[in-house]
């Protein structure tokens, strides 16, 4: 196993950093009409401000011998069946007891998310030879396990068994599940998920291929430049270890892939924050990129406004283009 997989063990231990916050409320509008899914006709596999965990079948071949994984729902006390729903999928960091769970307990979109009414689902990831949980966000290649099917088959389920609008999923993680996130968004399941929002994550890339995603991706990302499990500047090759791109080489990496301007708008929009913008992208595609001294974790604020918020209000600002295919 290279030595990125042993990084999970550093992760996980400072995932604790998860903070508190506010919201506004938001949801589909006139102007992007939801895409109701299949789930709209039916009664709610849960009772809205229930937790819901649920099994999806998975080929053990592509989970390390299981025959089953799990995730675990968060239904908004404002959920109502036939009224189409967002979905903000959430990605725990690696670490040897990582779980969906306790994710659902530290996160801070979990916090507004029955204020703003998103079905916030929470997946697991599977033990690791590290020993640590978490996820293969380098595609199945050196580790056989393929985490891609495992997404699909949650938006699936959940798609069958709530009212979800498939113009508004989405997708954050923090550390490990940053870059799971950031793997999704290269691959085919960027036609189902509209935008990203990594919080601390070490961009490796993907054993599998280059990115190679099929629409411009819109992404909100927060780095620290203090993070001590993370290096802003990354790990150069020949430093030890497997090498790590910078976050500015990454996000240019990622401005290319948009079709974004070259050089983003930069501004200090608070003490010890800085906020890099690549805007006017490809099919109405942005990247928001928060530069902050938060060590290894969510800052409690982006610009004086709760991280949450800021997330949020980037998600529900950028639904699936309807040419993208939802239906």
């Amino acid at each position: 196993m290279r030595v990125r997989h042993c990084w999970a063990a550093i992760l996980g231990a400072l995932l604790s950093a998860a903070l508190a916050a506010g919201c506004t409320s938001s949801g589909p509008s006139a102007t992007h009409p939801p895409a109701a899914g299949h789930g709209c006709a039916f009664r709610a596999a849960a009772a809205p401000g229930a937790n819901l965990e649920i099994t999806v079948p998975i080929a053990p071949a592509l989970a390390a011998g299981a025959r089953f994984r799990t995730a675990v729902i968060h239904v908004p006390r404002s959920y109502r069946p036939g009224r189409p729903a967002p979905v903000v999928l959430e990605f725990h960091g690696a670490s040897p007891d990582a779980t969906a769970a306790g994710y659902l307990r530290g996160s801070p979109l979990e916090k507004i998310s029955d204020r703003e009414g998103f079905l916030d689902v929470f997946l697991q990831g599977l033990r690791q030879p590290s020993g640590n949980v978490g996820w293969n966000a380098y595609g199945p290649v050196l580790y056989k396990v393929a985490e891609l099917p495992f997404v699909e088959a949650v938006i699936a389920r959940i798609e069958r068994d709530f009212c979800v609008n498939r113009r508004e999923i989405y997708a954050s993680g923090i550390s490990n599940g940053a870059n799971m996130v950031n793997y999704l968004a290269c691959r085919a399941t960027a036609r189902e998920i509209a935008a990203i929002a990594p919080v601390v994550g070490p961009m490796y890339g993907q054993d599998d291929g280059p990115c190679a995603p099929p629409r411009p991706v819109p992404i909100l990302d927060v780095h620290s430049v203090n993070d001590p499990a993370v290096p802003y500047g990354g790990i150069p090759a020949g430093a030890g270890g497997f090498p790590l791109p910078s976050v500015p080489a990454w996000l240019r990496g990622w401005a290319r892939l948009d079709g974004c301007h070259v050089k983003p708008a930069v501004e200090q929009v608070a003490p010890g924050q800085r906020l890099s913008r690549w805007s006017r992208c490809a099919a109405g595609a942005e990247i928001l990129a928060y530069a902050v001294h938060a060590g290894h974790g969510w800052p409690e604020t982006l610009g004086g406004v709760s991280a949450a918020e800021v997330v949020w209000r980037f998600f529900a600002a950028h639904p699936l283009p309807a040419s993208a295919g939802a239906s």
